[in-house]
C-alpha cells in the first residue's frame, strides 16, 4: 500500500461497503464505522474501512497471521521451485 491513504467521499464509502450512503451515514454518526466529517461533508479512508469490515468477521474465519506468513512462504518462488526440481 501506499503512504497516502486513499479518501472517500460518503457515496464512494457506501458503494465500497456495498451499503445505501443513508445506512454509511447513520452507522458513522453513531460511532460505528470510522469517518469524519469535513465542512459539510463524510470523508473516510479505504484502509479503514477495510478493517471495520474485518473486525465483523466471526472469530473463526478470520486468518491469523502465521497462516499468512505459512502462505507466503509456501507460493514463494524458493519453495516452488524446489518442489518444481528434476533433480
Amino acid at each position: 500500500m501506499s503512504d497516502d491513504p486513499r479518501i472517500l467521499t460518503l457515496r464512494q464509502a457506501a458503494a465500497f461497503l456495498a451499503l445505501h450512503p443513508n445506512t454509511v451515514r447513520s452507522l458513522v454518526r453513531a460511532g460505528q464505522l470510522p469517518g469524519a466529517k469535513t465542512g459539510r461533508n463524510w470523508r473516510f479512508i479505504a484502509t479503514d474501512l477495510v478493517t471495520w469490515i474485518r473486525t465483523r468477521y466471526p472469530e473463526r474465519a478470520r486468518v491469523q497471521l502465521s497462516a499468512d506468513d505459512k502462505e507466503a512462504k509456501w507460493h514463494s518462488i524458493d519453495v516452488q521451485a524446489h518442489i518444481m526440481s528434476n533433480s
